[in-house]
């Protein structure tokens, strides 16, 4: 499986975000085993969603490593989500996450990431872009999705899919400080990035999460 229990959290925004603009976290993330490809799956961010989330693209973050590292090489993969999560890793495509200089980039489980995350159609050749900046430990790092060239699976950029969220079923995966900012409505106005906001603990008395139990977090949105 690609989760440590077996569920699920996808969370969207309610609000109507369009095909184009920019999504803005910081989070930590988790490591996967180079030989453990269907890991990690449905950890991330929804780009692209219908309004019921079955069909969505993914942007999922990780760490990879070989041997017993406690560190991995940082890379990216976008995947196509159709139905509930992601199948197997044949659904996606990785890249890894190269600095300025073109040299491989490293994070441990505890390394915050700083991502910013631009969906936009190239003006030239008409081509749908998800473009990822990565800010971490003094480091840059950057990788660009070429929906028209690096998959088959479409860009998804219709009046269908246009909510954004995150995904989440892995306890290393920890997002704060998430917003979007749309491109899609030129006579849009908005001072700021709106912001989702998740915690379990302001969900329950005294901020205990019961253990053994499904649990629910409380969800805010801007």
């Amino acid at each position: 499986g690609n989760s440590k229990n077996g569920s699920q959290a996808l969370v969207l925004n309610r609000v109507v975000a369009g095909t184009t603009g920019k999504m803005t976290a910081r989070i930590k993330t988790g490591l996967v085993s180079a030989n453990k490809q269907n890991e990690f799956l449905d950890n991330g961010f929804i780009l692209r969603s219908n309004a019921d989330a079955s069909e969505y693209i993914l942007l999922n973050v990780y760490g990879k490593y070989s041997g017993n590292s406690s560190s991995g090489a940082l890379y990216a993969r976008l995947c196509y989500a159709n139905g509930q999560g992601i199948p197997s890793h044949s659904a996606c495509v990785e890249k890894q996450v190269m600095d300025a200089g073109h040299a491989a980039s490293s994070i441990t489980a505890q390394t915050i990431i700083a991502l910013s995350i631009d969906l936009h159609t190239d003006p030239q050749e008409k081509h749908n872009h998800v473009h990822v900046d990565f800010k971490y430990d003094g480091s840059k790092g950057v990788v660009d999705f070429d929906l028209e060239r690096d998959w088959s699976y479409g860009s998804l950029n219709d009046a269908d899919h246009q909510y954004v969220g995150f995904a989440m079923t892995d306890g290393s995966f920890r997002v704060t400080d998430l917003g979007w900012k749309t491109t899609s409505f030129p006579g849009a106005v908005c001072s700021a990035y709106p912001s989702i906001s998740c915690s379990f603990a302001s969900k329950y008395l005294g901020g205990r999460v019961p253990a053994n139990t499904d649990v629910e977090p409380w969800v805010g949105f801007s």
